[in-house]
């Protein structure tokens, strides 16, 4: 058996797709995967705005279909999810004959979640492994069942994550750990995995999609102000007021060269930023500009 699906909607479903056609498990006579992303509901003008990773296919002329809970892949054998935004139904895995393990010619969905599962189940693990201020943190491939990330653990790596690691650190880590996975596991062969969470990473807690006050730097202190900073540099950015204007933070320096913050406990200096009206720059490139 071999991977011919790919579920992903978001930036996160990039690298793997991209690890994923250069690997292995993909059918040597037939390169093609099957792509499935999601459609936008909300409708402007008739058309809707492409996900990010729909918009990666667009560019690159890759076909993709949007997924329809009511839909069934005959051709089906291992599909590969990451980061696709959509919990599967139980139906929909029934009908997909991917739920039962008695039947070796069954459908296998399998899902990169980067976690050590049972640990940080939920949409948003790397960012609360910063915010929770955790040392350590990996990757999980699972078989998916009716749950939410609950299924029978295939694989599992850790890392460490160091005291300034951004989450664009961490995804990258996560990302070459799945890079090691996909070319050494076989899957073929199934051999489900006790969990490599053995206690060290505090008590189990879940994940959840964050909102404005979380990405939010206004009346917080200097260790949080970083945590969010650091954490949320891929799928935010953080986000600072300063006279009713907002300003996009990316990064933060320990020097006092660019725009300074207004903490709780004192002042943090940003890097790389978005000013109001403008584009992405270093924030004491924005100041010299300003003058």
């Amino acid at each position: 058996m071999k991977i011919n699906y790919f579920f992903g909607s978001d930036s996160r479903s990039i690298p793997a797709y991209l690890a994923l056609v250069n690997s292995e498990l993909v059918d040597s006579t037939n390169h093609t995967i099957n792509v499935v992303t999601l459609d936008n509901p909300n409708k402007v003008r008739g058309k809707s705005k492409p996900n990010d990773f729909e918009s990666y296919c667009l560019d690159n002329n890759i076909q993709y279909s949007y997924y329809n809970e009511k839909d069934v892949y005959e051709d089906l054998q291992i599909a590969l999810v990451c980061s696709f935004g959509k919990i599967f139904p139980s139906e929909f895995l029934i009908n997909n004959n991917a739920l039962s393990n008695k039947d070796s010619n069954n459908s296998i969905f399998i899902n990169l979640h980067l976690s050590l599962l049972p640990d940080l189940k939920g949409p948003t693990p790397v960012e609360h492994a910063i915010l929770y201020g955790y040392s350590h943190t990996g990757i999980s491939i699972f078989t998916i069942d009716e749950g939410i990330d609950t299924g029978k653990i295939i694989w599992q790596d850790k890392f460490e994550i160091l005291p300034n690691s951004y989450a664009s650190d961490l995804y990258t880590l996560a990302f070459d750990k799945f890079n090691q996975f996909i070319n050494e596991f076989d899957l073929t062969n199934l051999n489900y995995s006790e969990t490599v969470n053995d206690g060290s990473l505090q008590k189990v807690k879940k994940t959840y999609k964050f909102n404005d006050c979380d990405l939010s730097l206004n009346n917080v202190d200097t260790e949080t102000a970083k945590k969010r900073i650091r954490a949320f540099n891929v799928i935010g950015p953080a986000k600072y007021i300063d006279s009713e204007e907002q300003y996009k933070i990316y990064s933060y320096t320990e020097t006092d060269e660019g725009f300074e913050m207004e903490l709780t406990d004192g002042k943090l200096t940003a890097d790389i930023i978005t000013p109001p009206g403008r584009k992405k720059m270093k924030s004491a490139d924005w100041l010299r500009g300003r003058k």
